[in-house]
C-alpha cells in the first residue's frame, strides 16, 4: 500500500470551527491497496462526535456518487477513540497489519457500502 497518497477523486474536507473558520482536523480517502477512509481531529477537539459526522459525509458522499466498494479503516491499536469511530460507522474489525512506518501492529476494519 502507498502510505499517504491522497484519493484525487475524492478531495480530503477539512473540518472548521464554525465560529471562526478554524481549521480543526480533515477527513477524507487514502488510496493504495485498498480504499481506506482517514480521519484527524485536533486534540483539543476530540470527543465532540467530529470525526464520526465529517466521516459520515465523507462517505455518504462517495456512496452517493453511485461508489460500491468496501472501505478500510487502519487504526493504531491504542487510538481508542478511531477505534469507537469506526464501530460507529458501522465497521468490523477484519483483522491486523503492520504500520508500514514503524511496524506496529494496526486494525484493520472494514465498512460495508451502505452503513449507517
Amino acid at each position: 500500500m502507498q502510505s499517504g497518497v491522497l484519493l484525487n477523486k475524492a478531495r480530503p474536507f477539512f473540518l472548521q470551527k464554525r465560529a471562526v473558520q478554524e481549521p480543526v482536523g480533515l477527513c477524507g480517502f487514502l488510496q493504495g491497496d485498498d480504499l481506506e477512509i482517514l480521519y484527524v481531529v485536533g486534540s483539543a477537539y476530540t470527543g465532540r462526535g467530529l470525526a464520526t459526522e465529517a466521516s459520515r459525509a465523507v462517505l455518504e458522499r462517495f456512496q452517493n456518487n453511485g461508489q460500491t466498494a468496501d472501505i478500510l479503516a487502519v487504526i493504531d491499536r491504542p487510538n481508542l477513540s478511531s477505534h469507537f469511530v469506526a464501530r460507529k460507522l458501522g465497521a468490523e474489525q477484519i483483522g491486523t497489519r503492520a504500520n508500514p512506518t514503524t511496524g506496529e501492529e494496526m486494525s484493520v476494519y472494514r465498512i460495508p457500502p451502505h452503513s449507517p
